[in-house]
């Protein structure tokens, strides 16, 4: 069967009351709200944003795209050999951009090696569209339930704009979780777990977890 990532995690992380969970995937980005009473971690709602990662890269190749023709007259875009390069390349610039303020990289055209350079803010700003609605639905659930913390994947942490999003949700807390640590709490699951005789089971309550190390 299956175990909804937000809840498992909480309950191996057995941070108490409630408790929010962003997870940014392939091409959705999810908010679940989950609640520890003690005992056992149960999901109350889940809100789901189109557009996952696939949406913020575009972004971010378009950017790097139209800069890279304005300075080198050099379109990535016209070629999937570039383009696949970029793409490549693009989630370490923007991670090293948000830590420092820039980030750069060297796009080998076979002919010559250019090199692209953007901003921490050029990047947020072309990931406006894609933060835009997670900020309203983090703010609706901070709003919406008291003393709530927020979990984030530590690789979100290294998107340009997310940090601003996040101070303006106004969580009682934010912490950052490593990005394998759902799958890592789901194989604490025990076999008792299973409590329905439907062919494939979807567990959204589950018993605390052992304490993680």
């Amino acid at each position: 069967g299956f175990a909804d990532r937000a809840v498992v995690l909480a309950a191996w992380l057995q941070r108490p009351g409630h408790v929010a969970v962003l997870d940014v995937a392939r091409h959705v980005t999810a908010v679940s709200l989950v609640v520890n009473d003690g005992a056992s971690v149960a999901l109350r709602r889940t809100v789901r944003l189109p557009g996952g990662e696939s949406a913020l890269h575009d972004a971010w190749l378009n950017l790097a795209a139209a800069t890279l023709v304005q300075q080198t007259r050099f379109d990535p875009l016209h070629d999937q050999r570039y383009e696949a390069q970029l793409r490549q390349l693009l989630p370490g610039l923007a991670a090293a951009a948000q830590r420092s303020g820039q980030g750069s990289c060297t796009i080998d055209t076979g002919s010559a090696e250019l090199s692209l350079t953007l901003a921490r803010d050029q990047l947020a700003d072309a990931a406006s569209a894609w933060l835009a609605p997670l900020t309203a639905a983090l703010q609706a659930l901070s709003a919406a339930t008291e003393d709530c913390a927020l979990l984030v994947p530590e690789s979100a942490l290294d998107i340009p704009g997310l940090a601003d999003v996040l101070v303006a949700a106004r969580f009682s807390a934010t912490l950052s979780f490593v990005d394998g640590a759902p799958a890592n709490a789901a194989s604490l699951l025990p076999a008792a777990a299973a409590t329905t005789t439907a062919p494939v089971q979807s567990l959204t309550r589950v018993p605390l977890l052992p304490t993680h190390v």
